[in-house]
């Protein structure tokens, strides 16, 4: 009589996976451990993925051993923590890894000094993945030109986080092509050139797939694009996250002007940029169709900050509104009251009140 070990050793794989497929995690860990054939069968990756083992996060170095174990090779994200420190040599690990993850499609390791890779290695990288954050991750020229490139032509990406790199150097034309074909754009302190930035929204303004862009730029300077252009390409996208942009009291009025008649805009902000000049009524109720408005240090006038409320006041859509740094000591207290009390955030802060 074939001995019951014997005969599950004799087990084909086939069988083995099946089995090994309906294992928890727990009881997986343990298959592995009884036996050389265990252990090369429950490997297999699509097991893992099953089980949740299809995102990885690196807490310290010692994690990076993972990524070169087989039941890893089919993950699909991979995110650096924030406190990991990793060396060059850590660093040059995970890209040697990052390349041999065929069906990885996000990555987040900003904070990564990748300046010693050469641009089309990760190039290539990039034209696999539909995320990518590499904020803050000393970037060369060569490096951003040969990323926003391959980003212009073909490239499967939908979410790029590239803030505090520098893409001055990028040319305007393929800059605009690569942030137009995305559906979420972050770059935050990127030095853009006035050049690019006429590029992005004359070409937003014509067509896009963004839905989403973030761009904190104190140095983009914005004035010499038409009203009419910048004011079509903001109001296509659903979430506008900027400040300290230079705008012309034209392109603030024709902002929310169109705005008030038709936008898909949910989130705005508009930090820091002058907005004295739109006309108090049209700025509330362009306001009022919004789910969240950071307006603070925007130079609002008492005019338009007593309208702002007074629309909050009436019911609106809006949940969350930013007005620090705006006189409203002319705006009656119960008003004020009653519109704060209709919002679920307010930020008030360096605003003059009546006491």
């Amino acid at each position: 009589m074939i001995s019951r070990q014997y005969s599950i050793r004799m087990l084909p794989t086939e069988i083995l996976e099946n089995i090994f497929s309906m294992l928890d995690l727990e009881d997986l860990h343990q298959a592995v451990l009884v036996c050389r054939k265990w252990r090369q069968v429950g490997e297999n990756p699509r097991l893992w993925k099953r089980n949740g083992f299809g995102h990885l996060e690196i807490l310290v170095e010692s994690d990076l051993e993972f990524l070169d174990t087989r039941r890893l090779q089919h993950i699909e994200e991979l995110i650096l923590d924030a406190e990991a420190q990793l060396g060059r040599s850590d660093i040059k690990l995970l890209i040697k890894s990052v390349e041999k993850l065929d069906r990885l499609k996000y990555l987040d390791i900003p904070r990564s000094n990748l300046s010693s890779f050469k641009p089309a290695r990760l190039a290539k990288i990039v034209s696999k993945l539909v995320a990518l954050d590499i904020s803050n991750c000393c970037l060369t020229n060569k490096q951003v030109e040969a990323i926003l490139k391959v980003l212009s032509e073909n490239s499967k990406m939908e979410n790029l986080h590239i803030s505090d790199n520098d893409l001055s150097t990028v040319e305007p034309d393929v800059l605009a092509i690569a942030a137009n074909k995305l559906l979420g754009l972050e770059m935050n302190g990127c030095h853009l050139t006035s050049e690019q930035g006429r590029a992005i929204f004359n070409r937003m303004s014509d067509e896009t797939k963004l839905v989403s862009l973030r761009v904190f730029e104190s140095r983009i300077d914005l004035s010499s694009l038409e009203p009419d252009v910048l004011a079509t390409a903001l109001n296509k996208l659903e979430i506008v996250d900027g400040c300290f942009w230079n705008l012309t009291d034209h392109q603030t009025r024709a902002i929310f002007k169109q705005m008030a008649q038709y936008s898909k805009l949910r989130v705005l902000r508009i930090s820091y940029t002058n907005m004295s000049a739109v006309n108090p009524s049209i700025l509330a109720s362009a306001i009022s169709m919004l789910e969240k408005i950071h307006v603070d240090y925007c130079r609002l006038t008492k005019d338009q900050g007593e309208a702002i409320l007074n629309h909050i006041s009436e019911g609106t859509k809006l949940t969350e509104l930013n007005i620090s740094g705006t006189n409203l000591s002319a705006v009656d207290t119960n008003l004020l009251a009653k519109a704060v009390n209709m919002l679920e955030v307010v930020k008030m802060e360096d605003t003059e009140m009546t006491s």
